[in-house]
Parts: structure tokens; sequence; C-alpha cells
């Protein structure tokens, strides 16, 4: 397979696992198959809580009905209680959701629910899940979130008086041995038979990501892009050329001398002519330029002060003669140029023309102000208010807390474009409400095209919205 052709996953979550993940798979299976606890996966962003899910969902679904979502996009109770059903093939009620589990615990089967970005539930939704999991004849329950998620967990768990009803599956970055690991299955992944790096570079990638396994798979990617566009700006016809003219030219240079070039040899005539155009001084030459050049300034330093000191009179053959106030100075041959008078005329245009320049300064530091201040309101107001209004926008979230938005367009910034995601808050129930949309786009038509092509990755639809409705929220909110 030629280099052009292997290429990475772009992206795309790996199927395997490094040594540690491989032992947290374990234990949560175990937990799943043995207990009913649930199970909580935490862990910052980009430490790979999502693949070990996949993961986690592949084993499972070989023996169990397994249904799995984002809560980017099923956040409210309603939301979860019709994506279940739809799984379930019910109709959408809490009622007839519980009617197919008693039926499944008759047939001995049971159901993993398994939910990512859970942070993003509402709380309704999240003390159903919770709630049905520790019943008799509920589903195994497995969530992944932040910090913020275990937090809740642990409050409910007080107010449900529940001891330990769920086990924490804690994900840290990386070692530097489960790091090489995973860069070596990267490029196994994508086709090569050796890797094609070494020990020092594999050093670099750990260090830049900083056991981040999202960052790592980001450097490998990128890392192997660049070597593509080289790989196809350098062909080896070119690589050979170039290595050839390299070679004449080595020999060219090698036969440089004070001895006489062949007529025949373009090569060297041209070596010599441009050696010839440039000669090199010599360091006493260098130094004797430099002490002119000290002399040079120097005097035109004492210059400057004798016409600074002296200003009523005139020098002439280096002698100082008194001028009157309607004396004309008189430069004589020999003279130095630098060495003119200053008369009360030209001392009063001096000052005019001083003063004309303070008076600009003072103007333009004016006008840099009031730009300053231009600047400063345009910064206050929302970007979404600099855009056409005509335009429409894809509203992808919706959450109470905005760390939780916040934490979603970090999360998705690698596969949308960062700089059209923008959060804007409203007020939803009476209560701050943080959208992450993502545009904008010219039409309707472009933006329910990409809406559909963010589908699948979304786990969801995205919701095409006029961008002038978005606006009129966040004007109404300034304006208190």
């Amino acid at each position: 397979m030629d280099v052009q052709q292997k290429t990475l996953l772009n992206g795309a979550s790996p199927s395997f696992l490094v040594p540690d993940r491989a032992q947290k798979l374990d234990m949560l299976m175990h937990v799943q198959e043995f207990s009913a606890m649930i199970v909580l996966i935490t862990g910052d962003t980009g430490v790979g809580k999502s693949r070990l899910l996949q993961a986690a969902e592949q084993q499972l679904s070989i023996h169990h009905q397994v249904i799995s979502f984002s809560a980017t996009q099923m956040i409210s109770e309603s939301m979860v209680i019709d994506t279940l059903s739809e799984q379930l093939g019910c109709l959408p009620s809490l009622a007839e959701i519980e009617s197919v589990l008693s039926h499944m615990q008759a047939q001995e089967e049971t159901l993993h629910v398994i939910i990512d970005d859970a942070q993003l539930l509402e709380q309704d939704a999240l003390e159903i899940l919770l709630t049905k999991s520790l019943s008799s004849n509920g589903w195994h329950l497995t969530l992944a979130g932040d910090g913020h998620l275990k937090q809740r967990l642990d409050e409910m768990q007080v107010s449900l008086q529940q001891e330990n009803f769920y086990h924490l599956v804690n994900l840290d970055v990386l070692s530097e041995e489960d790091s090489n690991h995973l860069v070596k299955d990267l490029y196994q992944q994508a086709g090569f038979s050796a890797l094609p790096i070494g020990a020092k570079q594999l050093h670099q990638f750990y260090l830049l990501s900083e056991g981040n396994a999202a960052k790592l798979i980001e450097y490998v990617e990128s890392d192997q892009q660049k070597k593509q566009k080289i790989a196809g700006r350098f062909p080896l016809t070119h690589v050979a050329a170039l290595v050839l003219v390299g070679s004449a030219l080595l020999i060219s240079t090698l036969y440089q001398g004070d001895s006489t070039y062949d007529q025949e040899d373009a090569i060297a005539q041209l070596l010599q002519q441009g050696a010839k155009a440039e000669p090199v001084k010599k360091p006493e030459q260098v130094a004797k330029t430099l002490l002119a050049d000290d002399k040079k300034t120097s005097a035109v330093t004492q210059n400057k002060q004798i016409t600074q000191n002296t200003p009523s009179k005139a020098v002439t053959n280096g002698q100082t003669k008194p001028v009157g106030q309607e004396a004309v100075p008189v430069v004589e041959a020999g003279t130095s140029e630098l060495a003119v008078q200053n008369t009360p005329q030209a001392l009063e245009e001096a000052n005019k023309a001083e003063q004309e320049i303070n008076t600009r300064q003072l103007e333009q530091q004016k006008r840099v102000k009031a730009l300053a201040k231009k600047a400063v309101a345009k910064s206050r107001l929302h970007p979404l208010l600099g855009v056409e209004g005509k335009s429409y926008v894809l509203q992808l979230l919706g959450v109470r807390s905005k760390a939780s938005a916040q934490e979603f367009v970090t999360r998705f910034s690698r596969q949308l474009d960062a700089s059209d995601l923008n959060i804007y808050e409203t007020k939803y129930k009476g209560a701050p409400w943080f959208v992450v949309v993502y545009g904008p786009f010219d039409t309707h038509k472009l933006a329910s095209k990409q809406a559909g092509s963010l589908a699948k990755s979304m786990k969801g639809t995205p919701w095409v919205r006029p961008l002038s409705k978005i606006q009129e929220d966040i004007r109404q909110l300034q304006s208190h």
C-alpha cells in the first residue's frame, strides 16, 4: 500500500482499547452482568468516555437488548420517554415501557440503557432513569458525563435514601505506555504493517497530548496528513532530480579555487561570477569602515550642539561672529553645512511647526480613543447580531447550565467549524436557558441539508431556525 493510500481514521472513534481502558471495560461488564448498580463513567473531555461506552455496547448487545443515545438531543423527560418507546416498539408512555419491561423479565431478558453526555439531562429525566433502574423490573443503566453529573448523583443518592447505588469508573489521562500502544494501534488499523515513526516521535506525541486520547489521535492524524502532502508534492522522480542537481552543485563547488575555470563548465562560471559580484571584506576593512562611521556620527552630534547653544552667532572658517537682528547669515567656503544659524524668524517658524505637530498628535490621540470606544462597544455585542437576519441557523442544544453548553461546543469543535458554533442565553419557563446554534446558512434549503448530514453523528436532527427570531431573543435579554 502506497503512502498516499494510507489514511488514519479522520476523527472516527477507534474500536480498540489500550490496556488501562480494557481493564475498566472488564470491571464495567462485571458490574452490569452481576449487579443492579448504575455505572457512572467520568473524566475530562477527550479521555475516552465515549469510546469506552461504544466498546461496552458492542459486548452487551451480543446477549442483551441495548438502547444507547447521547443526551445532546434527548434532554427532557418527554424526549427520553419518546426515545425509549421508539426503540422498544411501544406507545410513548412510561406505563407502556413498564409493560414491555415486565414482559422481558418474564422471558428472562434484560434491557441495558447507555447514555453519553448524561450531564446534559434535565433533572426530571435523570430521576426517571435512576428510579426505574433501581426497581425490580427495571433496566441496567450506564451513564457517562463530567464531574457535575457525579455531584448530582451524590445528591440524589441522599434524597432517594439509597447507599452506594452507583459504581464509579473514573478515566484518567493515558500513561506513556498506553499512549504508545494507542498510536501503534492507530497505524495498524490504518493499514501500516510496520510503525512508520520512531521512539522519539512517539515520546513527542505523548508530551504534546499530555495523555489526552482525543488530542493524541488528532496529532497523529495531523502528522500523517502533512507527510501525505509532502509525498504528493515531491514524488520519487522529483526527489531523484533534486539529488542529481545537488550533486552537480557540490562537485562544482569542490572545483572552485584560484585555478582557471574551464570555459565549458557553465556551473563553475556562474559560481565564479557570483563570487566576484560581491567581494567579501576583510576584518581590517570592516573595522576601518566602522571607525569612519563613528567619526562622522560624532561630528554631526557636535555640530548640532553648536547650533543649539549659540543661536545668535554664525560660524565662519571655525570662528564665531556676532549677528544682529537684521544680519543675514553668511556661510563661507569650507564652512560645515550643519552649522546654520537660528535667527529669531527661524525660531518662530520652528515653534509654530512644533505647535502644529502637537496639535496633530492630540487630534490623532482623540481619534484613536474614539475608535477604541467603538471597538469595545462592538465587542460587547453578540456575534449573531452582526449577521444578516434573513439567514438560518441549526439549534443543536438547549440546556440550563452554561458550563454544559460550553462543554458541548468544545466536544464538537473538531467535527464542526468552531467559528460557526455560538452560545446565546435566553429564558425558558422563567429560568436562564443556554442554546448552542451552528451557522449561519443563507437559505433554509442549505440549513436543512446540513441538518440531515449532522443527524447521524448528533444522534438526532438539529432544528432549523430563522436567525431573526434568535436575534430578537438576544436583544430582549440585553435590554433588561
